[in-house]
């Protein structure tokens, strides 16, 4: 078990790295001058000139890039030249918040997910199978920040039931969670459909039907058990990506969590903190992921760690 971590931490590593170097290019692209930014409009050349340098964004790229790296081995994630606080003490502040909407909306995801994906399956074919085949569709279509705005319109807005910043009071959690959870609960309703079905045309399922067995005990007894190892894998996998996938919807809801974070940082073109909270949400998604293979070994154990 030990060596298979070992190996597979080895093998993300080169994974962070390109998207370290994606990202730090891809905000040094950006239009405009950071170091102009930062002075201000009525500053002089030699305003901008000094900040060039502070900030270090007179080196070449190369140098820039080692130079943040080196930091970020250390710990070290930069400052924000927005609100010069050290992006490392705003993500820890944040990064639980995210993590929050994140568990909650896959909690509500999977419970949905795999009750209508179990429902669907053992009706294949019949007037709700189609209906959920739809919804589903129509979930994984539908944006998460558009049905978060239509949220808000409809229970905010129009009947005043809940408060539109959801930072202030607990219930307020259930509009951001039903918008970023919409998409989850269609992934994972198709994939536990689509896995009930593979297993019910098995052999040994056909036997057991053929000796009288129930279909409840059926389904729940013999069937689910070997569908829910694809199924939690598709847990896990979406967890990661309502890690990094909220961005905008947190916006929407005036979240504070890491993409509001982000989204005002690309806004005042605060490159420290876009690169460094980029990194983060990569290296969160990179970590899911390594729990999620150790998990899938240690739930079907036919599956060698190698």
């Amino acid at each position: 078990m030990i060596k298979y971590i070992c190996k597979r931490v080895i093998s993300l590593l080169p994974v962070l790295i390109v998207v370290s170097m994606l990202v730090f290019l891809v905000v040094h692209l950006m239009p405009g001058d950071p170091a102009r930014i930062i002075a201000g409009e009525m500053a002089t050349e030699e305003d901008v000139e000094r900040i060039r340098t502070a900030y270090g964004l007179d080196l070449p790229l190369y140098r820039q890039y080692f130079n943040y790296m080196r930091g970020v081995l250390k710990g070290d994630l930069g400052t924000s030249t927005r609100t010069h606080r050290a992006v490392s003490e705003e993500l820890a502040i944040r990064f639980p918040k995210t993590f929050q909407l994140a568990l909650w909306a896959t909690f509500v995801a999977a419970v949905l997910g795999v009750g209508i994906g179990i429902l669907s399956s053992s009706m294949r074919y019949s007037v709700l199978d189609n209906v959920v085949s739809f919804l589903a569709l129509l979930g994984l279509a539908t944006p998460p920040f558009y049905l978060g705005l239509m949220c808000i319109l409809f229970f905010c807005v129009n009947l005043g039931w809940l408060p539109i910043s959801s930072d202030v009071a607990r219930i307020a959690l259930i509009l951001p969670v039903a918008s970023v959870s919409a998409r989850s609960l269609a992934v994972i309703a198709r994939m536990t459909r689509s896995s009930m079905l593979e297993v019910l045309g098995q052999d040994y399922i056909m036997m057991a039907k053929a000796q009288g067995f129930s279909n409840r005990k059926v389904v729940f007894g013999c069937a689910l058990k070997n569908a829910m190892t694809t199924v939690i894998t598709t847990i896990g996998l979406q967890f990661g990506v309502l890690l990094g996938g909220a961005v905008v919807t947190e916006k929407v809801f005036g979240w504070p969590g890491i993409g509001d974070y982000l989204v005002t940082a690309i806004k005042a073109r605060d490159f420290m903190v876009v690169q460094s909270t980029v990194l983060v949400i990569a290296l969160s998604y990179v970590i899911v992921n390594l729990i999620v293979d150790l998990l899938y070994a240690l739930i079907n154990p036919k599956i060698k760690l190698s």
